[in-house]
């Protein structure tokens, strides 16, 4: 047999086990469903999924938070007043999770925090804080 039937068989057995990988490799039982407004979410455009520890999901939109419990939909609309300034902040769009209780979204120069049980915004970032750092220190934070 010479060098080059050996090459060509050996690429043709390669390219036999190439296909016979990728035909033993599927989603097995796994049912995956397009998500969009028809089935209730507030927009096409997701920018973020989380799934929290309770099992409802988190799809984040341009607009709005979206949280789903396995069969409706109840939406979280950012206003103004639930933004707090980032001005250093010139990072990507990120969500944070804090126990089960608070769902955090930084984006470029904004913080938004979701408190989860009641679902809503905390609209006074800056109180939380204040409250926050007396409660670790004992002491009054400076104003």
């Amino acid at each position: 047999m010479t060098a080059n039937n050996r090459k060509n068989t050996r690429i043709l057995l390669f390219l036999i086990l190439c296909i016979r990988m990728t035909l033993t490799v599927s989603a097995g039982d796994f049912l995956f469903t397009s998500v969009n407004t028809a089935q209730g979410l507030s927009d096409n455009q997701i920018r973020y999924m989380l799934q929290l520890p309770d099992g409802r999901m988190v799809f984040t939109t341009n607009g709005s938070v979206n949280l789903y419990d396995g069969v409706h939909f109840s939406y979280l609309h950012r206003k103004a007043e639930n933004v707090y300034p980032l001005k250093q902040y010139d990072g990507y769009y990120r969500i944070y999770q804090c126990g089960d209780s608070l769902l955090w979204i930084k984006d470029r120069h904004k913080l938004m925090c979701i408190h989860l049980p009641q679902e809503e915004y905390i609209a006074d970032l800056d109180s939380y804080f204040r409250e926050r750092e007396y409660t670790r220190t004992g002491r009054r934070p400076f104003r």
